[in-house]
């Protein structure tokens, strides 16, 4: 057997000796052997400690290190809260605000499965909420119950079932504290078509059609969803193109630079064609654009069959001179 020299092990290595003392055995001359160790000194538990860092520090740049986990002693609890949640049709969940014990609400998750039945009836046409998730979640400022509140109310009055109504009366009473504000500023919107860059969403409903003006040319699309930023907002929108064999979907993204103050909506550079005074007139000239568009589409060739003009050039002289053609122009 070939060995490698750099790797070979010395007969009176310590591997060899250690299988013939134990790890508590000492030397009659009151050495320590190898293996050998004491619990009291540093380094000498044989075992290895974990540690858990803690958020209870006296500074922000300090850590402390504990040996168990933060909270482990509450999983118990905290599992008997969790399925305690679970028992409830709605959770709203609230977060310390400001002083005086004051609250304010973080998200309500639905875990009725009535409601998430109508729900996702009701979103059936809002592309950007998923209703029937395994804990559909909203955040202030529930814009998407605000843009279908009137088809809620609906559905708790036309509701057949006793249970189920019951479930969309809870889900009004919690939400109507919570929508107060963004009612106020939609009613701001309708009345000036106006709105402040913090709450332009409010004017922008998944689903509908919205519009993007540049340089003067129009063009439309499906709103699908909406990303809000800092500094601009963008649009995800389903447009119709052409891409050399046929018409399909492209998903395309426009965006809005934030603005200072308020501004009227129909005036922006992407706006929703619901909004604008004149959409009857802009959807006609969409559609007729459109239909030219359509027509546009594919391979178009002209045949020409006659008398042309040649230009021939002899290298020392240019000459003209007429014949009989037929080729595609």
């Amino acid at each position: 057997m070939l060995t490698n020299p750099m790797y070979k092990i010395p007969q009176d290595s310590f591997v060899h000796k250690h299988d013939e003392v134990s790890d508590t055995e000492k030397a009659s001359d009151g050495e320590t052997r190898p293996g050998e160790h004491f619990e009291g000194e540093k380094g000498g538990k044989i075992e290895t400690q974990n540690l858990y860092a803690t958020s209870d520090t006296y500074c922000s740049c300090c850590t402390n290190w504990e040996p168990t986990k933060p909270y482990l002693k509450n999983d118990e609890k905290l599992a008997k809260l969790k399925q305690g949640q679970d028992e409830y049709a709605i959770v709203r969940r609230q977060k310390a605000h400001g002083g005086n014990n004051g609250w304010k609400t973080h998200s309500i998750v639905i875990n009725s499965p009535l409601l998430k039945s109508v729900l996702a009836g009701v979103f059936a046409g809002y592309p950007s909420v998923d209703a029937e998730s395994l804990e559909p979640t909203f955040e202030p400022d529930f814009v998407p119950f605000v843009h279908m509140w009137d088809e809620i109310l609906e559905r708790r009055v036309s509701e057949a079932d006793p249970v189920t109504r019951d479930h969309l009366r809870l889900l009004v009473e919690t939400l109507e504290p919570e929508v107060a504000k963004p009612f106020g500023v939609l009613r701001y919107f309708n009345e000036s078509l106006r709105l402040p860059f913090e709450w332009l969403h409010l004017a922008f409903r998944p689903g509908e059609v919205i519009v993007r003006n540049v340089n003067g040319t129009l063009s439309a699309g499906i709103l699908r969803d909406i990303r809000r930023g800092e500094d601009d907002i963008c649009f995800t929108v389903a447009t119709v193109d052409w891409n050399g064999v046929k018409f399909g979907v492209l998903e395309a993204s426009w965006k809005l630079s934030s603005y200072q103050g308020s501004m009227e909506v129909p005036g922006l550079g992407v706006f929703p064609l619901s909004a604008h005074p004149d959409r009857d007139e802009i959807e006609k000239t969409l559609m007729s654009r459109g239909r030219v568009f359509e027509d546009l589409a594919g391979q178009h060739v002209k045949q020409y069959a006659g008398m042309a003009v040649q230009e021939v050039d002899y290298g020392f002289f240019c000459d003209k001179m007429e014949r009989m053609v037929s080729r595609p122009t």
